[in-house]
């Protein structure tokens, strides 16, 4: 699963629980993109592994011991110097961006306190580690970025750090609840919801927004227009078998475990779609296409339906014609038309 920002923190909140206090026993480079830090507090002792790989970039605690190289990298020698005794006295993280800030306690050469940052960004192959000094000015990272790398942003000792350029996304965790509701009334209806999810909010990798749209709606193909219609009519949208197959037609949806759920009614009282003999009135129910025309449609056939007084019934999708011609073959009862409007 990808480490985007909502579950970076996730992971923030529950590292703070166990990192706030413990100090940097040893500063490890096993590889070319990877930090170990052995922490040590009282009474606990833990590995920290923060990685800047672009494949997989993250930030977890380990177990494993790896194998360092015979000739440490002078990155590597750096953070030695200046994190080695070091206090972890907070892990922050920006709303729904994808970086950790790491907040050390330290001393300089002097004997000083002075507080260093370590900063993760977990961002793809723009990943990086980046050492700050208490005035926020870079001492080092991992990758250097210059000008002709980015003009946009540089990364170089001795500049001050800046945060990476904003997405202009809204946070999902502070939109209120009206906010939502006119974002999606305005939203093209011939977008999925997934899509628009990744479009409007920042912090959120398309395999979560495809989720989130499959938790909601049951598939991860339905448009927004869809979604609408849920809302107007408080109707449920129901995930068949076919979503657990990870591929239906043209669509590819992620493995999901689904919970369903069932709507039990008595066996007499479930309509079939087939005429069942000749001479029985055939009716078409109308709406003006408003939600209230719909329900109201929707509840006279109930009513109906309760009385015992419908046999068949089709929901009509492409035309009457196919409507009727499939409700004639079930029992090879065939449809007269007294008059066509």
């Amino acid at each position: 699963m990808p480490i985007d920002a909502l579950f970076l923190t996730a992971v923030t909140r529950e590292l703070t629980d166990t990192l706030i206090g413990c100090r940097v026993d040893k500063v490890q480079q096993p590889e070319r993109d990877t930090l170990l830090l052995s922490l040590r507090s009282p009474g606990t002792s833990c590995r920290l592994l923060l990685s800047a790989s672009s494949n997989h970039p993250r930030i977890h605690l380990t177990e494993e011991a790896m194998e360092n190289p015979a000739q440490p990298p002078m990155f590597c020698m750096l953070l030695r110097k200046h994190l080695t005794g070091g206090r972890i006295v907070s892990l922050t993280q920006p709303p729904m961006e994808r970086l950790v800030d790491l907040c050390l306690d330290c001393t300089d050469e002097m004997g000083e306190p002075v507080q260093k940052h370590l900063v993760l960004e977990l961002m793809g192959r723009n990943s990086n580690l980046i050492l700050l000094g208490g005035d926020g000015r870079i001492l080092d990272c991992m990758r250097r970025v210059d000008f002709e790398m980015s003009e946009q942003r540089q990364v170089l000792p001795g500049l001050f750090y800046r945060l990476p350029p904003a997405q202009g996304k809204l946070d999902p965790l502070a939109a209120e609840p009206e906010t939502l509701a006119v974002l999606l009334r305005n939203a093209a209806d011939e977008k999925k919801l997934d899509q628009w999810l990744l479009d409007t909010f920042g912090g959120l990798s398309p395999l979560v927004c495809r989720e989130l749209s499959f938790e909601l709606l049951g598939s991860v193909d339905v448009l927004l227009g869809a979604l609408d219609a849920q809302l107007d009519l408080n109707i449920a949208a129901i995930g068949g078998k076919d979503s657990m197959s990870g591929s239906f037609l043209d669509m590819d949806v992620p493995p999901t475990l689904i919970s369903f759920a069932i709507a039990p009614s008595k066996a007499g009282q479930v309509l079939s779609p087939e005429f069942k003999e000749a001479g029985h009135p055939v009716y078409l129910f109308l709406c003006d296409g408003t939600v209230g025309s719909q329900q109201a449609a929707w509840e006279a056939l109930h009513d109906l339906c309760a009385a015992g007084k419908v046999k068949a019934a089709w929901a009509v999708e492409n035309s009457l014609a196919e409507a009727v011609m499939n409700m004639s073959f079930g029992n090879g009862v065939g449809f007269t038309a007294d008059a066509t409007g």
